[in-house]
């Protein structure tokens, strides 16, 4: 019997798909909210396969099952190749008048097809969560999450675990959350909304509740928002319109109103905003134009671009933090894959003492310090796990022992409770939170656990309240 061609549908993986809206007109290629959406998409495979006519299958029989083929697709093939599976074992070795040797006399084996692979996951597993646990109210912990535009509100026990507590709808694409430090008021910024969420924040139960007059409005495509120290003022970085709004704090209410010259000229795609903790200067990491932005503070909150700015950094500046004593600045160069350690002078100018690598990392977007400066956390975006380096007192990075620590898939942001005990990580592309134990000896982390938040967590907020 001669030998026959059989076209087999096969399911093959495409690659991801960009579902999420556009943020700026500026973005790079490797910004880091472009996620992709897996879809679980077909395509014909021209998967041939020589196999000869099974005993008892006509040339009749055959060209039907190349009709169903065409007409039925892949439903019709499993289906056909269960029953030629099951035919084939009922059959066994069979006699055959048309076979002329011992090979051909054994019978055809039947087709397999293989479902394709999953695709390669380079991320660390999900941490799982943990039993729950007992404890007193320690903190208020808060996370934005960019996927459905909420905001998650949690209690943080004294060992560490957080509580769920519910959470509130905000704006469009929520990236960004501040609390003043008396942990009064808390402000969202909406990145697909250009606006601000404002809300009232209770010190017993946590809960948040809009003030009146919010969402207030800023530039375009706001990503990062910061309170200033004395809680008088709120800057936003707008990474669209290249520039930074800037607004007071009503005192009894937390209604914004804008600052006479705002928005204030930054560098290009601003993506994220420090106020050095004295207050007196402020800095703009301007991830398109790969320098950072330095201001001095006026009394009133104005913003006056100090002499030498912009000061050039990494490649793609994301994250920049202050030490306490407003002596370095440490930005988080995304795309170069290191930190750039810059030394701050009276005039609040930057000058650049050292480049550090990211060893084991991939992507730094955010980096944050402890309250006393002796610590560095480093969120590494694309290899799920946190850097962590001590701090010297002449301003050098020294990787501790043991980093990078796992976290979840795609940490956005690393968020230190106010005692330094704790550490946590937003996990963009796992949608949950993880805790960390912080060894205050050496800067190492243990994991406690991580717990679900919403759709796409990207920054973290802590406040006392009146616990």
């Amino acid at each position: 019997m001669p030998s026959r061609k059989m076209f087999v549908l096969v399911p093959t993986p495409l690659e991801p798909l960009d579902a999420g809206k556009s943020m700026s007109k500026s973005r790079k290629k490797n910004d880091p909210l472009d996620v992709g959406k897996r879809s679980a998409l077909f395509s014909t495979a021209a998967v041939l396969t020589d196999h000869g006519l099974r005993p008892g299958m006509d040339a009749s029989r055959c060209d039907a099952f190349d009709n169903n083929i065409k007409k039925n697709g892949l439903r019709y093939v499993a289906m056909l190749l269960l029953s030629l599976l099951l035919t084939a074992c009922g059959q066994g070795s069979g006699n055959n008048a048309n076979t002329t040797s011992s090979a051909a006399n054994a019978p055809a084996p039947p087709l397999v097809v293989k479902s394709p692979s999953p695709p390669p996951d380079s991320s660390p597993p999900t941490p799982t969560p943990p039993p729950v646990q007992t404890g007193t109210a320690r903190y208020f912990v808060y996370v934005a999450n960019f996927g459905d535009g909420t905001v998650s509100a949690y209690t943080a026990l004294t060992s560490g675990h957080l509580q769920s507590n519910g959470g509130v709808n905000v704006g469009a694409g929520a990236v960004s959350i501040a609390i003043m430090p008396s942990g009064k008021f808390a402000y969202v910024a909406n990145a697909n909304g250009d606006s601000l969420s404002a809300f009232m924040v209770d010190s017993a139960t946590g809960a948040l509740t809009a003030i009146g007059g919010s969402p207030f409005a800023t530039g375009t495509n706001p990503f990062h928002v910061m309170v200033h120290p004395s809680g008088q003022f709120v800057y936003v970085a707008n990474r669209a319109s290249n520039d930074v709004s800037a607004f007071s704090i009503d005192p009894d209410s937390g209604v914004l109103t804008r600052l006479a010259g705002s928005p204030f000229t930054a560098g290009g795609s601003p993506f994220a905003i420090a106020v050095e903790p004295a207050g007196r200067f402020a800095y703009v990491a301007n991830f398109g134009s790969n320098d950072i932005s330095a201001f001095a503070v006026s009394a009133a909150g104005a913003l006056k671009e100090v002499l030498g700015s912009p000061f050039a950094a990494g490649t793609a500046p994301a994250s920049i933090a202050i030490d306490p004593a407003g002596h370095f600045a440490y930005v988080a160069d995304y795309d170069s894959n290191d930190i750039s350690v810059f030394s701050i002078n009276a005039s609040g100018a930057l000058a650049l003492t050292a480049t550090v690598p990211i060893e084991n990392g991939l992507h730094p977007v955010c980096i944050t310090l402890n309250s006393d400066g002796t610590l560095a956390y480093v969120a590494n975006r694309d290899t799920g796990n946190i850097s962590a380096f001590t701090i010297a007192d002449s301003g050098t990075l020294v990787a501790v022992p043991g980093s990078p620590f796992v976290a979840g898939r795609g940490p956005f942001a690393v968020t230190l409770d106010p005692a330094g005990t704790f550490a946590y990580t937003p996990n963009q592309n796992s949608d949950s939170v993880s805790g960390f134990t912080i060894d205050a000896s050496t800067g190492t982390l243990a994991l406690l656990g991580s717990v679900p938040t919403g759709k796409e967590p990207v920054a973290v907020a802590i406040t006392k309240g009146a616990l």
